[in-house]
């Protein structure tokens, strides 16, 4: 009976591991009746050796150890009794098999100190275990830095990917939650470890919105979270100002006609911040068809509105709000008027002092309301008026307080509560009485 032992050869160099390898080579061969039976084998390229068993036909096991260089095999031990294996496995100087009930044990090469774990049942198939280098990735610091500028909606994070080649990348899954952890979420992905909070998102939170965040760095091999909590979403420009008009007054002056574009808005709903400034924006297009651009800041503080002086032509405006970080807001629709047109709008105010010595406004860019709910804002402590008139454009009024002599004072058209200038010369007042009463 001829017993013949034939492997194949693998490429597998793993120094700490012996698989099964197959090479084209006599091993081990019998011609006789009573031959033993290979019950066993396994091999290791690492130092050139196959190891095998051989049962003889009085059931006794042997474990030979055959060297590929000198083609000479060894017998190393033998013993009585040993389990039925269908596989066998030689790893760092011990051997571990599968018995044919599906049980697992190991033994040396005296086998002396054969052991089967009847904890492990049903075993179908050991494979060899091949270790690969580590592809783990880990956050730096575990903290997602965000932007320090309140205009500013960058998160970044930092991440060890030193263990990744330059052709495999990390997909990073944004979670963001409104106001907290379990509010309204949004899901997003980039590929770099920074995020910039889209606009589409921030136009409907409000300005410095607070969130938390969720950041999970994906790999074929791991994935990795970080958190972070009450982040503050960037400050928002003020929303745009509303309900603007125009007004052109026509005037002849010794240099020919000229109109004054008086224009006029309401604030924004928003402000998102301490209200700074407005800005106008006009573009007047001349007769010649010659267009010049008129740029003024008006404060915030003051009224809202802007007055100019054009020759003639077309005038278009628009208005936009800035906050105290700067930060300049859409500017409103656009308004037009034509102020070589004859039949224009004139601005008209009218300026009254009532039973209660009070002086009040009211014009045809605002409702009689506006001026009964600035009638009514007045303290106990008014101030009390004598007597007003225009002087060169300008509203000047007699004013009286508690023990001090009747003085003039300049106001501000647009808001009378405001004195630009006080005069203490009594004759002015006295000439500025006389126009009053004549």
């Amino acid at each position: 009976m001829l017993k013949l032992l034939q492997f194949l050869k693998t490429t597998n160099h793993n120094p700490k591991l012996c698989i099964k390898i197959l090479f084209i080579r006599k091993v081990y061969q019998c011609g006789q009746q009573d031959c033993a039976e290979v019950v066993g084998v396994t091999a290791c390229d690492n130092d050139s050796k196959i190891y095998y068993l051989l049962q003889s036909p009085n059931g006794n096991i042997s474990l030979y150890e055959f060297h590929i260089d000198n083609f000479v095999s060894v017998l190393i031990s033998s013993v009585k009794q040993f389990p039925k294996i269908k596989q066998l496995i030689y790893s760092e100087n011990e051997f571990t098999f599968i018995t044919f009930d599906g049980q697992i044990g190991t033994f040396d090469t005296n086998l002396q100190n054969i052991q089967i774990n009847y904890g492990i049942k049903n075993v179908k198939h050991l494979l060899p275990y091949i270790p690969i280098e580590s592809k783990a990735i880990e956050f730096i610091d575990e903290k997602i830095e965000a932007s320090k500028s309140p205009f500013s909606n960058q998160l970044e994070w930092a991440i060890n990917c030193s263990s990744l080649g330059n052709d495999e990348m990390i997909i990073y899954k944004i979670q963001l939650f409104k106001d907290r952890f379990g509010g309204e979420r949004i899901v997003d992905i980039t590929l770099k470890n920074q995020y910039s909070i889209p606009l589409s998102i921030l136009e409907k939170w409000p300005s410095q919105q607070r969130y938390d965040i969720i950041v999970d760095a994906i790999t074929p091999w791991n994935i990795v979270t970080i958190n972070s909590t009450e982040l503050t979403a960037p400050t928002k420009p003020p929303t745009a100002p509303k309900n603007l008009k125009l007004f052109v007054t026509q005037q002849k002056t010794i240099d020919g006609a000229r109109a004054i574009i008086d224009l006029f808005w309401d604030t924004p709903d928003e402000w998102n911040g301490e209200m700074l400034e407005y800005i106008v924006n006009c573009s007047i297009i001349d007769g010649n068809l010659k267009s010049t651009i008129f740029v003024q800041n008006v404060s915030a503080k003051s009224s809202p509105t802007c007055s100019f002086s054009v020759k003639s032509g077309k005038v278009s405006c628009g208005v936009a709000a800035s906050n105290e970080q700067n930060l300049i807001g859409k500017y409103s629709d656009t308004v037009s008027i034509d102020s070589s047109v004859i039949n224009v709008r004139p601005l008209v105010r009218l300026f009254a002092i009532d039973s209660t010595d009070t002086l009040v406004t009211i014009s045809n860019w605002s409702t009689i309301w506006d001026g009964v709910r600035v009638f009514k804002r007045q303290s106990s402590t008014h101030p009390i008026y004598q007597g007003m008139a225009f002087v060169d454009n300008n509203l000047y009024a007699i004013r009286k307080e508690d023990s001090v002599q009747p003085f003039a004072v300049m106001l501000d058209v647009n808001n009378v509560e405001n004195v630009l200038h006080k005069v203490g010369n009594n004759l002015i007042v006295q000439s500025l009485s006389l126009k009053v009463t004549v």
